[in-house]
């Protein structure tokens, strides 16, 4: 059986149209979904309050998604080059699978961990899981970037052949030896005190309002 193949869910926290998730399932072997918590990669734009308490139920949901499906996420907290590196070695997995961010600061990231990955000898790729169009391949006729919009709009509308969105599976093959670690089941990013709660839930006075001096009240959301 072909070695298993590690899902690294980010901001794509769905099995339907997720085409990582697709690359680790036709990687033939046991699918090991992952999420690793790495608020610090963000830089400046590290998660508000708001954002925090949306993950932590927006990852219950996915690993419900999951264990139904028959392969529990595995949530890590720390950087995602040395947790990535120590998940494939507690697991066997000869592979790694993503989809893009474009963000500067997070692309930098990525690739440092691709390399890594590749050093250690294990397939890394990534895809284009959020976007109509991959910046990376919007060009004119030179190969360069469009300057101007008219011509960028028509490139665009000339290329809108995506096919169907990709299926969620119905069914993920599971690993039958223990992991050396026990996943964790939360990433430690909602504190669940009571202000939070309150603040966090809808139709409360201020729901969704940033609190003073939290990050999200400084920057949009």
């Amino acid at each position: 059986m072909p070695s298993p193949a590690i899902a690294w869910f980010r901001l794509d926290l769905r099995l339907a149209d997720n085409p990582a998730l697709r690359a680790a399932l036709d990687h033939g072997g046991p699918v090991i979904p992952a999420y690793i918590h790495d608020p610090e990669a963000e830089g400046d734009w590290r998660p508000g309050g708001a954002s925090d308490w949306w993950l932590h139920h927006a990852l219950s949901d996915l690993g419900a998604q999951l264990a139904k499906a028959g392969s529990p996420l595995v949530i890590r907290r720390g950087p995602a080059e040395r947790e990535l590196l120590a998940l494939a070695k507690e697991t066997g997995a000869g592979a790694v699978f993503w989809n893009r961010r474009y963000e500067p600061r997070v692309q930098a990231r990525d690739a440092s961990v691709k390399q890594a990955l590749r050093a250690a000898g294990l397939a890394a790729e990534s895809f284009n899981g959020g976007l109509l169009h991959d910046p990376t391949q919007v060009r004119n006729l030179s190969g360069k970037p469009f300057q101007v919009f008219t011509p960028f709009w028509k490139h665009c509308l000339s290329h809108v052949d995506f096919g169907k969105p990709l299926p969620a599976p119905r069914a993920l093959p599971r690993r039958t030896r223990p992991r050396a670690r026990r996943p964790s089941r939360s990433c430690g990013c909602c504190r669940r005190s009571a202000g939070t709660a309150r603040w966090a839930r809808p139709g409360t006075p201020r729901a969704g309002a940033p609190r003073r001096g939290s990050a999200a009240s400084s920057r949009p959301r």
